[in-house]
């Protein structure tokens, strides 16, 4: 069954398909790179920030959370695994508006991601060539903003234009850049382990476990840090957009969702466990994006060596999350079309690479204005609270249809059925509300689209 049960319009409706040309190596790809993507690197000093050496219980929470929604996918990615995820089965489950509100944040959310991968590159970039010495050091900040805005534009069309020739090419370049960063990320804990090692009085770093200058009681600015983070782990929902193109979507989309999951959480917690032995927790002049750019020249021999990596991390992550953002957002806006909540054009296939081309390149203007108007910290808040949104409405999303639809084979099933998907909407709503804590600015531009889109 490896077309699985068709949601949103009958198959007569409109006539549009997909090469199969994913397999399970180039699925967990497509999910692995942005999950491990730039946000590890940046948001790790942010998170130590908010409480300290308890940031490695905040990544744990995080996959506890995480793995409840990403459940939901499972089962619902591979008994439909119609291209749309979530906008598709909130669509099909909560009927009226809720659909398009599920489908237009979905979105949204993608495209935000982009922009933030495509924002950090830049930055990064940027960075490391006005340090000492470098070929832009003492350029005013002016020009510098403008250069990580026309860097950061000129990454987004070459990767708009990757997808736009087809999945293969966007299976393929998430594979080859995925496993340069996953390269990348290893040397840069080896090198932390090792420094650890050598300096055994840093195990003072990881005590007390919660330090915190937040004027909030310790769990809730826990939730908050949870929140602040929650993005680092929201790769894996790329997959669900990969169904109509994957050869056997079934099994592959169940093990991809694992396999990402699993490898990405102990890279993150290995990469704070560095992090920590190294900064603790006691110098707030250390704890912001670019504390792994600091930890680094600390723990390599060399620290220009130590900035090369961590910069290189930044930009390959981008490299890797960038791809599969493009895609996920395009194949969301077809849906969409598709359907007629969209316009139909969202929903043409391009004649040759049979893809939906005018969708890619909405996706990509609306990832282009974002990188022109909004900061990295303001995209990244509000991406945090799409997503939060999204799987809310697809922990609820997955309730009805095993009651509505209990006639679909179901390859993969949610065990403890209602009560995980209900603790998994639960949280997700905790943890919207302690973003605002962090950023209520992500609230209004989460909203704002949210009324654009009525």
């Amino acid at each position: 069954m490896a077309g699985g049960y068709r949601l949103g319009k009958k198959p007569e409706d409109v006539e549009v398909r997909f090469r199969r040309d994913l397999g399970l190596l180039e699925i967990t790809m497509i999910g692995l790179g942005p999950t491990v993507g730039t946000t590890i690197f940046l948001l790790v000093g942010p998170g130590l920030a908010l409480v300290g050496p308890a940031l490695i219980i905040v990544f744990l929470l995080n996959f506890v959370v995480t793995l409840l929604t990403a459940m939901a996918y499972i089962e619902l990615g591979s008994a439909f695994p119609e291209t749309g995820g979530g906008y598709l089965w909130v669509k099909t489950a909560m009927k009226g508006p809720y659909g398009f509100i599920g489908g237009w944040i979905s979105w949204f959310g993608h495209c935000i991601v982009g922009a933030f991968y495509t924002v950090s590159f830049g930055y990064f970039a940027v960075y490391f060539l006005k340090q000492p010495g470098g070929p832009m050091a003492g350029w005013d900040p002016g020009a510098q903003s403008l250069l990580i805005k026309a860097m950061s534009l000129i990454i987004l069309v070459v990767f708009v234009a990757v997808n736009y020739r087809g999945a293969r090419a966007t299976g393929r370049s998430s594979f080859i850049i995925t496993v340069v960063l996953l390269g990348i990320v290893l040397t840069y804990i080896f090198a932390g382990l090792v420094w650890f090692l050598q300096n055994p009085p840093a195990a003072a770093n990881f005590t007390p476990l919660y330090q915190s200058a937040v004027p909030y009681p310790p769990f809730v600015v826990v939730l908050m840090a949870m929140g602040l983070t929650f993005i680092v782990f929201e790769g894996y929902e790329i997959i669900a957009q990969t169904g109509e193109e994957s050869r056997n979507p079934e099994k592959d989309l169940p093990k991809a969702h694992f396999l990402t999951l699993g490898i990405a959480t102990i890279i993150f917690i290995a990469v704070a466990f560095v992090t920590i032995a190294i900064l603790g927790a006691g110098n707030p002049a250390n704890l912001n994006p670019l504390s792994l750019a600091v930890a680094a020249q600390i723990a390599f021999r060399n620290p220009l060596l130590g900035l090369v990596v961590v910069t290189a991390g930044v930009l390959i992550g981008s490299l890797a999350a960038l791809p599969s953002l493009i895609f996920s957002s395009s194949r969301v806006a077809f849906a969409m079309g598709r359907d007629g909540d969209m316009p139909r054009l969202f929903a043409r296939l391009h004649p040759k690479y049979r893809t939906p081309k005018n969708a890619i390149l909405a996706s990509g203007l609306i990832i282009g204005l974002m990188i022109v108007t909004l900061d990295v910290i303001q995209i990244a808040a509000s991406a945090d609270l799409m997503f939060l949104i999204l799987f809310t409405l697809v922990n609820g999303a997955v309730i009805v249809l095993r009651q509505t639809h209990p006639e679909v084979h179901r390859p993969w099933k949610m065990p403890l059925f209602p009560l995980l998907p209900i603790i998994g909407l639960g949280s997700k709503a905790v943890l919207s509300v302690a973003l605002y804590l962090v950023e209520p600015l992500a609230w209004g531009i989460g909203l704002g689209w949210t009324v654009l889109g009525f």
